[in-house]
């Protein structure tokens, strides 16, 4: 067998960037940008090789090219407007001549060797149209009672050279086309014949003007023409506080400002009708700055922008203090201004000096009674417990405030800290009936709202009283003279935890055993519960454990009939419910003999009421709810 050759031909590139050569200085610079156009490669015989293929983004690249072979790359003009090709020229490396539809001028690449960028570069074209008039009234426009001017007029570059010949207002107008952007031209017309006249448009104050010498007329124009882009502000509320205008959102009516590279005003503040508004015809490469003001009606904060938003800057004064700023300004801008409405909440701390027990409101603050707590620590807490907003103090009015902007989907907690620790404190707002939800230092019952909205407005005040001090625990007392159905009314003292009263009866009848412990603060000294415990009927307990749920205020309706005893904790007779009242009847059915040592090994089986209590400055303390609750132990009633 003969032998096997294996040859490897050498492969490169032609990657074509087509670009906006906004400036004209043929060079894909700050300020340009991508040309999405045809794209074809020919062979050395200018047959095209593939298909026309596209610059996406103003690139594409002809891959896998043997080396050694001649290439030449055309370009087609781009659309959408007039172009003049800057690069590349007649002069450029490996320039080549292409026709038909392609820009005239392309590259071609003789024993193709190495990979090879071509650049293709288009400067927009513009136009200036002169306008030539008899100025009969003498106004400097151009109207009613005018006529036409026939006269010379003349194109000069940046040196001044004339740009091709002096041509004529025929009819007034002459237009002079296809000028490439970022360039300097100036234009100046020669002063009518057939007599005498004075120029009354440009003068030395109008925009562009320009100086013109010899036969023309003393002031012209001049136009750094460049391309115009705009800038759309976009402002809205942003109820979800996301910085995104999504559902749920609505649009903002506001003042927007303009301002350029110095701070300066660029025209007149403008308003986000329906919440937008567009700064049109803003030349490229220049630096804008744009702030909006707050939108009135409410209390808000800015969203969006933010310091870590692109392209972000600070506005001062009557403006929201995050904008937008644009340097080397290039190309269409969005700017979106989102504001979440801001809440708030208030209330008042205060001592409650009168208290439910003397006929005042029952946790509500009663201005010139009650006494405002200065510097007491409010603060507020989302569901997860994590603070929001600052911490208030309470004023010399007792009155704090903190903003925030609210979830509606979430339930907020508040909690206060004492100023000093002077007390313990007993809290009549919120309702000793609430569960402790708050820790100390703070007081264990805090309040808790779920906002209508972001702005919403939620009032939360704080009640408390300090407790008394040790006092002497009441003498024993007994029932009344209806041991069947007897009233125990009790006027509360300050008591140390866990110290027993005890409410004898006579010889066979049941007693009634009272704890004092704490129900709303740690070691607050407040009677908690009465428990009538079990006697023993025929050797078997006919009592049982009842949970009794009573209303606030007092609700005679409320009375449970609980099976072998009959207990309404408050007395009937006092339409405030804050007079004790127990009633104890054995089953008529159950022998009415009871052992007159019920003993410490009765089972601890009860009905049972635990009464949650307030202690004012007086030291007088008065009963407020109650409910369910196991007996702790028993006592023998003997005094």
């Amino acid at each position: 067998m003969s032998g096997l050759n294996f040859g490897f031909q050498s492969v490169a590139s032609i990657t074509v960037n087509a670009f906006i050569d906004n400036n004209g200085n043929g060079s894909n610079d700050s300020g340009d940008s991508p040309a999405s156009t045809g794209v074809q490669l020919f062979d050395v015989s200018v047959t095209a090789i593939g298909l026309q293929q596209t610059t996406t983004g103003g690139t594409y690249t002809f891959n896998n090219l043997p080396v050694g072979q001649t290439y030449k790359v055309c370009v087609v003009t781009p659309s959408g407007g007039s172009y003049n090709e800057t690069v590349p020229t007649s002069s450029t490396t490996n320039h080549a001549s292409c026709t038909g539809s392609y820009a005239s001028v392309g590259y071609s690449y003789t024993s193709f060797s190495a990979n090879q960028t071509a650049n293709f570069g288009f400067v927009p074209l513009k136009s200036i149209t002169v306008n030539a008039f008899i100025d009969n009234n003498g106004n400097g426009s151009n109207d009613s009672g005018d006529g036409a001017a026939s006269t010379g007029v003349q194109l000069f570059d940046v040196s001044g050279t004339a740009i091709g010949l002096q041509q004529t207002t025929t009819g007034g107008t002459y237009t002079f086309d296809n000028l490439p952007v970022g360039q300097t031209y100036k234009v100046c017309v020669v002063t009518p014949s057939g007599g005498s006249y004075n120029e009354t448009a440009p003068t030395s104050s109008t925009t562009n003007h320009a100086s013109c010498t010899g036969s023309y007329a003393s002031v012209g124009y001049s136009y750094g023409f460049v391309p115009l882009k705009s800038i759309t502000v976009n402002a809205f509320i942003d109820n979800n506080g996301n910085g995104s205008n999504d559902s749920g959102d609505s649009a903002a009516s506001t003042v927007v400002q303009l301002f350029d590279v110095f701070g300066t005003a660029i025209g007149s503040q403008q308003t986000t009708t329906g919440g937008t508004y567009t700064f049109n015809n803003l030349p490229v490469g220049q630096t804008y700055k744009v702030c909006v003001v707050t939108p009135s009606g409410g209390s808000y904060n800015e969203t969006v922008p933010t310091s870590s938003t692109t392209n972000h800057a600070s506005c001062t004064g009557s403006y929201a203090s995050v904008g937008y700023s644009y340097t080397g300004f290039s190309a269409n801008q969005t700017a979106n201004f989102g504001f979440q409405p801001v809440g708030s909440l208030s209330g008042t701390v205060y001592q409650d000096v009168n208290g439910p027990k003397r006929g005042g409101a029952d946790g509500a603050f009663e201005s010139g009674t009650d006494t405002p707590l200065l510097l007491w620590t409010v603060t507020l807490y989302d569901q997860s417990g994590n603070p929001v907003g600052s911490p208030a103090t309470s004023d010399a009015s007792g009155h704090y405030s903190i903003t925030a902007s609210f979830d509606s989907t979430q339930t907020y907690k508040v909690c206060v800290t004492p100023f000093v620790a002077t007390g313990p404190w007993g809290q009549s707002e919120p309702l000793p009936t609430s569960a402790n939800n708050c820790t100390q230092p703070d007081l264990l019952k805090g309040q808790t709202f779920q906002p209508s909205g972001s702005g919403a407005t939620v009032t939360e005040n704080f009640g408390v009283a300090p407790a008394v001090g040790e006092g002497t625990c009441p003498p024993p007392e007994v029932f009344g003279s209806d041991q069947t159905n007897g009233v125990l009314q009790i006027k509360l003292a300050a008591c140390k935890p866990n110290q027993t009263f005890v409410f004898d009866t006579e010889p066979n009848v049941p007693w009634v055993s009272v704890w004092a412990s704490d129900q709303t603060q740690p070691l607050v000294p407040l009677i908690e519960k009465i428990v009538f415990p079990d006697p023993i009927v025929d050797g078997v307990p006919t009592l049982q454990h009842i949970a009794y749920t009573d209303a606030f205020p007092y609700d005679p309706s409320a009375a449970v009939q609980m099976p072998f005893c009959k207990l309404d904790p408050r007395d009937p007779s006092d339409a405030s419910g804050m007079t004790l009242a127990s009633a104890f009847k054995p089953d008529s059915t159950k022998s009415q003999v009871l052992p007159n040592d019920i003993g410490t090994t009765t089972p601890a089986t009860s009905c049972a009421i635990s009464i949650r209590t307030y202690v004012d400055a007086s030291g007088n303390g008065w009963l407020e709810a109650f409910a369910y609750s196991d007996i702790d132990g028993l006592t023998k009633g003997t005094g």
